[in-house]
């Protein structure tokens, strides 16, 4: 449930969700369950969320809401820098958390659009170490891969994600691989487009170009070999995780 703060408003004790109370200890009670509010973006939109649920997910809320802090004490989070749709899409997600399928129902009908949506909400997840969600978006996007029928990611998307992400971040690993298991022919690209595409992100992305690299330098990285998108999803994550903390 959302609302916004008003401009003006009266100090309020209440065990209800409305958009007219006051940000209180008192009033961040749900019955007997502790909640608190995240207050997001610049027009203050408020979101109750319950305290065990939101701290359960994510180690990072959990620290602030047991602060001494403001956090602690007022039981209010202010995010004047987030988005209100990832977090509309995170509350969502918090609720039914096991239903990956679910997670993207706030996309548009265009690839492009879900693809960023996705790598944004990814961000979002990385973070608040909201490690649950940020597994499920991998899979998401393991799964968008194994699909040969699907693009690869634009270029504006590789920006975004190389641009928001640390260097051993999954969702690299996943794009990486998506490319070098994709035949160049399939880049959906052409003449001209598609040089100025290998120029831009080679140039602009060094990073991606180093990964690509390593993805591509895999000897069985060849047309007739499996891909890493034939196995288990879940197979795939476990030996990233368990390379880079060897690593």
């Amino acid at each position: 449930m959302t609302s916004t703060i008003p401009a003006k408003r009266k100090q309020v004790k209440t065990t209800l969700f409305c958009a007219d109370t006051a940000v209180t200890n008192d009033a961040f009670r749900f019955g007997n369950v502790n909640t608190v509010a995240l207050v997001v973006g610049a027009n203050k939109t408020i979101f109750h969320v319950h305290e065990d649920t939101l701290c359960t997910a994510s180690p990072v809320f959990k620290a602030a809401f047991e602060s001494k802090f403001k956090e602690g004490t007022d039981r209010t989070m202010e995010m004047p820098d987030e988005d209100l749709d990832l977090v509309e899409m995170f509350v969502s997600w918090l609720y039914r958390n096991t239903q990956h399928d679910n997670l993207f129902e706030l996309s548009g009908p265009d690839p492009e659009q879900r693809m960023m949506e996705t790598a944004r909400l990814f961000v979002f997840a990385d973070k608040y170490d909201l490690e649950a969600l940020r597994l499920g978006i991998c899979e998401k996007i393991f799964d968008l891969a194994a699909n040969k029928e699907n693009k690869v990611p634009s270029f504006a998307v590789l920006e975004y994600v190389y641009s928001n992400t640390q260097r051993k971040a999954i969702i690299r690993q996943i794009i990486a691989d998506w490319f070098a298991w994709t035949d160049i022919r399939r880049w959906h690209l052409s003449g001209d487009e598609s040089e100025a595409y290998s120029t831009s992100w080679l140039y602009n992305i060094p990073e991606f170009g180093v990964d690509l690299a390593l993805a591509l330098y895999n000897p069985s990285c060849d047309t007739t070999a499996p891909t890493p998108f034939d196995g288990s999803k879940s197979e795939y994550i476990q030996k990233f995780q368990k390379k880079k903390t060897s690593s």
